[in-house]
C-alpha cells in the first residue's frame, strides 16, 4: 500500500496528493499520514513546495468530501438509519433520544467510533422572524396611541361626570 502511495506522489506531484487524499476521504483505511509525509519529504528534494502541497491536499480533501455529500444527498434517509434494539431502544426511550449521530475512522490498526445522542431539546429552534426597527417603531407608536386614547376617554369620562354633578348643584341651589 504505501509503495503504491509513494509511487503515485512521486510520479504526479501535486495531482497525486490530490487524487490520493481524496481516495483517502472516500476510503479512510488509506493512511493519509503517509500521503502527507511522503509529500512533505518530496518538498525538500523536488520542485514540489510546502504551500502547494498544502493546497492540493486540501483541494483533494474538499473533492472528498463532495463525493461523499454527493452520496448522501442521493441515498434517502431511510436507508442510512441504524435501528436500536433491546435494552438500548428502553435506554433512549427512557433518556429521549430522538437521533444517534455516529462516525466511525479507521486509520491503520487504530478504530474509533463516536455516537452522540440527540434530544428533541437539543435540536436546532426554528429561526425567530426578525422584525425591522422600522416595524418596532411603529408598533410602539400604536401601543403609545391606544394608551393615549384610553386616557383621553378616561379623562372625557371623568369631566362628563364632574360637569354633570356640577350642573345639578347648581340646578338644586
Amino acid at each position: 500500500m504505501e509503495s503504491v502511495i509513494t509511487g503515485l506522489v512521486s510520479r504526479f506531484g501535486y495531482w497525486g496528493v490530490l487524487l490520493l487524499i481524496a481516495v483517502e476521504n472516500i476510503f479512510p483505511p488509506i493512511p493519509s499520514e503517509v500521503i502527507l509525509t511522503f509529500g512533505g519529504f518530496l518538498t525538500t528534494c523536488t520542485e514540489m513546495t510546502p504551500p502547494g502541497v498544502i493546497l492540493f491536499s486540501t483541494l483533494g480533501s474538499v473533492a472528498g468530501a463532495i463525493v461523499l455529500y454527493g452520496v448522501g444527498r442521493l441515498l434517502a434517509p431511510q436507508r442510512l438509519e441504524a435501528l436500536l434494539s433491546g435494552r438500548a431502544l428502553e435506554i433512549a426511550q427512557e433518556l429521549g433520544v430522538v437521533e444517534v449521530a455516529l462516525s466511525i475512522t479507521l486509520t491503520g490498526d487504530l478504530a474509533v467510533a463516536n455516537a452522540i445522542a440527540i434530544t428533541e431539546d437539543a435540536r436546532p429552534k426554528p429561526k425567530e422572524e426578525k422584525v425591522s426597527t422600522k416595524k418596532r417603531v411603529a408598533q410602539t407608536f400604536k401601543e403609545a396611541r391606544s394608551v393615549l386614547d384610553e386616557l383621553e376617554q378616561l379623562q372625557n369620562s371623568a369631566l362628563t361626570e364632574h360637569l354633570g354633578d356640577a350642573s345639578q348643584d347648581t340646578l338644586g341651589a
